[in-house]
């Protein structure tokens, strides 16, 4: 038997509105591999260094000021961490029994450098351990990981654990909900999506088995909300999985915050999700039909809305209905933005609109190359607004996002960086 402990890092966070898209972000992978390793029979600790939105008081740290735009504009902008600092960690890294292993793992690419201060903060308190690095980032940076690191790099999915069900027992976050996995992966080629290169193929999760697992765990922790965030459900699973929860009585709120494509939605599966009590969800929007060929959407405008009128059909509230579409582009359109955000808040659902985080690898992010010339992955952060070349354009996209969410966040990007 061996000691092995997991460490999920804080992240960077530019304003409140990004930290709402940290909401859901349960560390749902190292929950997995906690639970292979607890059934391999290894003492198993965890170090969560994250705030979730449940917590009454999230904490907010400076971290330093970043560029903002592109870094032409000599823009600079405050960012934060939220979680825990690194001195709280090398306390917590103190109460713990000198482990073999320790895991560390790095979701979004451009919080690398927080997962990197992690590394150091445990090979000063642990100098003997063996430190594993794995993640998205370590899964499609492996070269600059290990260099920056110098721990083991882990890319990709532990083919032991890809299937497992998260293990919420050191879990010690409220909790108000449970993330569930059912498909990881989608066959979508976009543009500015990476999906297809964290999947080589579609992973699968034994629908029966899962259910049980969902029914276990509101049994367990009194949960009723469960929230699946895989990027493309609607393609493979989930009419089965809703059937079986149907079956099952299971009587609890799902959620599918990933996104329904909404070409995939049909009368058959509005009501399949009506009969499971499935209450919000992420359904696409994208943007207008040029637009969208450019950037390789499948789908577009005219399914979203056949997807809302089947909806609204089934007795559907869209007021939990994400309708999403990217923004950040260099050749951004803003009376359509301004248009499609009018367009869904009368629908009475949520404009999700959504800033595209533009990495290396992607066919966008070779569009906008010379525009991010110089730029870390770190300063890739979307909320930076990476690609655009004028304040003029920084300062709309920001009213614009500001207005997507019903005016209610104070100074989103600071205006005053935008003073002459």
């Amino acid at each position: 038997m061996k000691k092995v402990l997991f460490i999920n890092p804080p992240v960077v966070c530019v304003n409140e509105c990004q930290q709402g898209w940290y909401s859901f972000a349960h560390p749902t992978s190292i929950l997995k591999l906690i639970a292979w390793q607890q059934q391999l029979g290894h003492q198993v600790a965890f170090i969560d260094c994250m705030d979730y939105a449940v917590n009454k008081i999230t904490s907010l740290q400076f971290y330093k000021k970043m560029p903002l735009g592109t870094n032409n504009l000599n823009l600079y902008i405050d960012t934060f961490i939220l979680g825990k600092p690194m001195s709280w960690l090398e306390q917590e890294l103190q109460k713990q029994d000198p482990p073999e292993e320790v895991w560390i793992s790095c979701h979004m690419t451009f919080n690398n450098e927080l997962a990197h201060q992690v590394i150091r903060t445990v090979s000063t308190v642990f100098p003997e351990a063996l430190l594993l690095l794995g993640g998205n980032y370590a899964t499609l940076f492996p070269e600059h990981a290990q260099q920056k690191s110098k721990a083991l790099i882990h890319g990709g999915l532990i083919p032991e654990a890809k299937t497992l069900f998260p293990d919420y027992s050191l879990f010690k976050a409220p909790l108000e909900y449970i993330v569930f996995q059912l498909d990881l992966g989608c066959e979508n080629n976009c543009s500015h999506c990476v999906n297809s290169k964290l999947f080589k193929e579609v992973v699968r999760f034994d629908v029966q088995a899962l259910v049980d697992d969902l029914q276990q765990k509101k049994e367990l922790y009194g949960v009723i909300d469960f929230i699946n965030i895989d990027p493309n459900v609607a393609n493979y699973d989930l009419e089965d999985f809703l059937r079986a929860c149907i079956e099952k009585k299971l009587e609890a709120n799902l959620y599918f915050y990933g996104g329904i494509q909404p070409d995939k939605v049909t009368g058959g599966l509005a009501e399949l999700m009506k009969e499971a009590n499935v209450r919000g969800m992420t359904l696409p929007r994208e943007l207008e039909k040029e637009t969208n060929a450019q950037i390789q959407k499948s789908y577009g405008a005219e399914h979203f809305h056949r997807a809302v009128e089947i909806f609204q059909k089934n007795g559907f509230n869209l007021s939990d209905f994400h309708c999403s579409f990217p923004v950040g582009f260099k050749d951004d359109c803003l009376i359509d933005i301004a248009s499609i955000i009018k367009e869904i808040n009368d629908l009475g659902a949520i404009a999700e609109i959504a800033p595209v985080a533009l990495i290396p690898g992607t066919a966008e992010y070779d569009r906008h190359s010379m525009l991010l010339k110089g730029k870390s992955l770190e300063e890739l952060n979307w909320a930076l607004w990476p690609a655009l070349d004028t304040a003029e354009q920084i300062f709309a996209h920001a009213q614009l996002y500001n207005a997507a969410h019903g005016n209610r966040f104070k100074r989103p990007w600071d205006s005053d960086i935008f003073a002459p």
